[in-house]
């Protein structure tokens, strides 16, 4: 051993031979990136009645609730050409292509929403007959409301026409006959 040398400079490894005590500093982790962020998160979970459902957007159709007289309204925006309209439908079953369901039409006016009754005569062949107007906050109140309560708003609404002088009472009469038998 030579008497001249000089003691090496500590390290932390001679620290940790000198005094097991101590413990040797840890060099910082690097920081994840935000893809490696992106990559170890995982979807959140929900619990409702005790059972864990996963957050997610549904995609495709929303499933029609059956149209009894307590529940909503069942409204579809439709569009025939630059005109804004939404279909009321009047059944459970889901519409489908060619299927002759009767329904409620409404349609945007200059002085409010135009209601229509869509139906098939006796012969098959497509009406769709001019009900009455509703004002928008009427339309409004129809929306959050169920099909019962809308059909009663029309039908008070084809009294008051019925009421004027030159109506033809035989045709708002079989309207009106046919509205009621959704209340």
């Amino acid at each position: 051993m030579d008497l001249n040398a000089k003691p090496a400079a500590p390290t932390s490894a001679n620290n940790l031979a000198q005094n097991p005590a101590t413990t040797a500093p840890i060099a910082p982790s690097p920081t994840p990136t935000s893809t490696q962020k992106a990559e170890t998160k995982t979807p959140k979970t929900i619990s409702r009645n005790s059972k864990d459902v996963t957050q997610s957007k549904q995609k495709g159709k929303a499933k029609l609730k059956s149209a009894g007289q307590s529940s909503r309204l069942q409204i579809r925006a439709t569009r025939k050409g630059s005109q804004e309209s939404w279909t009321v439908t009047t059944s459970a079953k889901p519409a489908t292509k060619g299927n002759k369901q009767t329904s409620f039409r409404v349609r945007v006016s200059d002085v409010g929403y135009r209601v229509c009754l869509v139906y098939y005569d006796d012969l098959g062949k497509r009406r769709e007959p001019y009900l009455c107007y509703l004002s928008a906050g009427e339309w409004q109140q129809a929306k959050r409301g169920s099909l019962a309560n809308f059909a009663k708003r029309v039908a008070d609404k084809l009294v008051d026409r019925a009421a004027k002088e030159d109506a033809n009472i035989e045709k708002l009469a079989e309207l009106s006959r046919r509205v009621i038998a959704f209340l």
